[in-house]
C-alpha cells in the first residue's frame, strides 16, 4: 500500500471516529471516492453532510486563525534567527513562534483528518469536497459565512465561486 494510500485510509477511519464521536455526519452516508488516476480516496460530502460538519469547522478555523494572528508579530524576528542558525540557539520569539506553530498544525489537521481541506489559514477558505453534475467540485465557505452557500471547480478555486442554486 502507497503512503498515500495509508494515509486516506487513516482518513476514512478518522471520519468513521468522528462519527461515531458526534461529528454532525451518519456513518451509512459517508461516501468516498477513488480515484483512478492515483487510487487516492477522498471523502464527498453532500450539502447537507457539510453543514452539520461546519460548527465544528468553524470554531477550528477561527483558532487557528488566532494562532496566525499571534505568530505575526515573531515573523520577522524568526526570519533573522533563520537566517543565523549556525550561529545561535535560538531565543524565547523562537521558542513561542514554534509552540504556535505547533498549535497550528494541530488545528489544520484536526480539519483535514474530517476529509476537509484547508485552502488559506489567514482568509479561513474552506472547501468540502462533492460530487456534481458527475464531476468533483468544491462545496467553498469562508469564516464569516453563517452557511455553505458556495461551489466551485477543482481547477478554479475561490474566484469560481457559483451559488449553490446554480
Amino acid at each position: 500500500m502507497t503512503n498515500s494510500r495509508v494515509v486516506s485510509t487513516r482518513i476514512v477511519d478518522l471520519v468513521k471516529l468522528a462519527v461515531a464521536q458526534g461529528a454532525g455526519l451518519s456513518s451509512g452516508n459517508i461516501k468516498v471516492f477513488r480515484s483512478m488516476s492515483t487510487g487516492d480516496e477522498k471523502i464527498l460530502f453532500t450539502v447537507d453532510e457539510a453543514r452539520r460538519l461546519l460548527p465544528r469547522v468553524r470554531e477550528t478555523v477561527r483558532k487557528a486563525m488566532e494562532v496566525c494572528r499571534r505568530m505575526r508579530p515573531f515573523e520577522a524576528e524568526v526570519r533573522k534567527l533563520a537566517e543565523n542558525a549556525t550561529n545561535n540557539s535560538g531565543n524565547a520569539a523562537g521558542t513561542l513562534y514554534s509552540s504556535l506553530l505547533v498549535e497550528l498544525q494541530d488545528s489544520i489537521s484536526k480539519i483535514q483528518g474530517l476529509g476537509v481541506l484547508v485552502k488559506s489559514v489567514e482568509e479561513g477558505l474552506i472547501d468540502f469536497p462533492h460530487w456534481r453534475e458527475g464531476r468533483e467540485v468544491y462545496l467553498c465557505w469562508r469564516y464569516g459565512e453563517d452557511d455553505i452557500q458556495h461551489w466551485h471547480d477543482v481547477e478554479d478555486g475561490f474566484a469560481g465561486r457559483r451559488p449553490l442554486a446554480e
